[in-house]
């Protein structure tokens, strides 16, 4: 079944998209020809084909969660570079970078 123009206007009027009458013509073509690729593998049989939900076999590749002792505050303050002060950049600054 071939896509219709007044398809092709519905589905814009939805995507709140203004097409010209060109641009119209132009989708009804490309979707026309879309429609006729998926219904080329419509007779193709996968009743014997399991789901697929990933192409890659893996089943969580995340480690498991574990607690581990957290550095000590002291520790921390001496890998910065400021050791004597917690410094931040000013909220003037922030917005002349952004």
């Amino acid at each position: 079944m071939p896509i219709t123009k007044e398809q092709v206007e519905k589905n814009a009027r939805l995507g709140r998209l203004g097409l010209t009458d060109d641009e119209k013509t132009r989708f009804q073509t490309e979707l026309d020809s879309i429609v006729d690729f998926v219904n080329t593998l419509e007779p193709i049989e996968i009743e014997a084909v399991p789901p697929t939900d990933h192409v890659a076999e893996k089943r969580n590749v995340y480690r498991p969660d574990q607690v581990e002792p957290c550095p000590d505050a002291t520790e921390l303050i001496k890998l910065s570079p400021h050791r004597d002060r917690y410094t931040a950049p000013s909220v003037r600054t922030l917005w002349k970078t952004a």
